[in-house]
């Protein structure tokens, strides 16, 4: 076992190649309004299981803290995750300025997919610690000149 542990040459394991796809489009609609829509899809993070052993298991005690690594790489991940926003804009020329007003939507199908959770040995092993951010609305406004 070399220095780091025994997931430390990671060229050893066959960690799989995780794909990630947007996709973007944007078309005029009537009156110089513009609708905009994005999809975005993320392959979910890597989990690395870890455990650490209590002082008592150690004959004589210890004398640092010791963590295991249980998951070899590439074997866990979090699910994937998908997104999907959508935008209204119009602008207003007035007086060599143009004026935008936006209607954003954040994650209009409200996925809540788990993006990470606790990966350490114990009784909260897999306890959900964040999640996608729920469906968001924005309006903005913008002045050129």
């Amino acid at each position: 076992m070399s220095n780091g542990g025994r997931f430390c040459d990671q060229s050893a394991f066959d960690v799989p190649f995780r794909h990630e796809f947007k996709l973007a489009a944007n078309t005029p609609l009537l009156y110089g309004i513009e609708f905009g829509t994005i999809v975005q899809s993320y392959p979910g993070a890597q989990r690395v299981i870890t455990w650490t052993p209590a002082a008592s298991l150690f004959p004589g005690g210890r004398t640092n803290a010791e963590t295991i690594v249980l998951s070899a790489p590439g074997s866990v991940y979090q699910p994937r995750w998908t997104q999907w926003d959508v935008n209204l804009k119009k602008n207003f020329p007035y007086r060599g300025r143009v004026f935008s007003l936006q209607l954003d939507v954040f994650n209009v199908l409200n996925s809540n997919t788990i993006w990470l959770t606790n990966d350490a040995i114990g009784a909260s092993l897999g306890q959900v610690q964040k999640i996608q951010p729920g469906r968001m609305p924005r309006i903005a406004f913008q002045m050129r000149w």
